[in-house]
């Protein structure tokens, strides 16, 4: 059987919307808010929409899908390429193996373990810099960016609830 004929035409479109949605979540990542050394840095905002997918729709998450997002992402910022994309695949691979128990508990324990997910991701970009020999950024800007994304994730959580309509506490099977 084919990838083709796996994938039937509601989680294709289910698949293309969380596209859409990611590449969406990157141009506002992008956009230059604030410049300057006392601009905050942006909330990873893909991470945020991967991870809410990840554990809503994860049959409607693939990992190539997944790869994508992190690649464009990677080529438009400045960390190594690669290094993003194979770290959110890790983090969606780990929230939808983390589904079952997320549904059956309140959305802390979410908020919780998507933070967990957003410095696992940081740490581990920030050690492959590190291999490469490379200058690493500073670790408090790193940790301000993961408190920026724990701090967003409620609010596209929210926006997918209750503005999209996407389910809070029925997650798809795989």
């Amino acid at each position: 059987m084919t990838l083709w004929e796996q994938i039937d035409g509601a989680r294709f479109s289910r698949m293309m919307f969380m596209l859409i949605l990611g590449v969406l979540a990157l141009y506002i990542e992008m956009a230059p808010l604030g410049i300057g050394p006392g601009a905050h840095p942006s909330p990873d905002l893909v991470l945020c929409v991967v991870a809410y997918w990840a554990i809503r729709r994860p049959g409607s998450t693939p990992v190539l899908a997944v790869f994508v997002l992190g690649l464009m992402r990677d080529l438009i910022s400045d960390v190594p390429v690669g290094a993003g994309a194979l770290s959110l695949v890790l983090a969606a691979e780990v929230l939808k193996r983390w589904r079952r128990t997320l549904a059956r508990s309140g959305f802390l324990r979410e908020w919780i373990v998507v933070f967990g997910a957003a410095l696992a991701t940081t740490a581990f970009q920030w050690l492959l810099v590190m291999i490469t020999l490379a200058q690493p950024p500073f670790l408090d800007q790193l940790l301000n960016q993961c408190l920026y994304t724990a701090m967003a994730y409620p609010v596209v959580a929210m926006l997918f609830r209750w503005v999209l309509r996407i389910s809070s506490r029925k997650p798809e099977p795989a």
